[in-house]
């Protein structure tokens, strides 16, 4: 459905959340275990449901 964009997109919105976090006062650490908590979570969905791995992955980053 979205092609192999998807991975870049995300990516993208990744970097954006960062940023956004960062702005918001968040220590670079603390972001950094909590993004990589959301990966594995990411993994997981794209495990479970490789269908529509790629919506429920943004769907997970917007809903943070």
């Amino acid at each position: 459905m979205y092609g192999n964009g998807s991975q870049e997109y995300l990516n993208v919105l990744i970097g954006e959340f960062i940023k956004f976090k960062l702005k918001k006062g968040y220590k670079q650490r603390t972001l950094r275990s909590l993004l990589n908590k959301i990966i594995v979570i990411l993994n997981r969905i794209k495990d479970n449901n490789n269908r529509g791995s790629f919506s429920g992955r943004v769907f997970f980053l917007l809903a943070l």
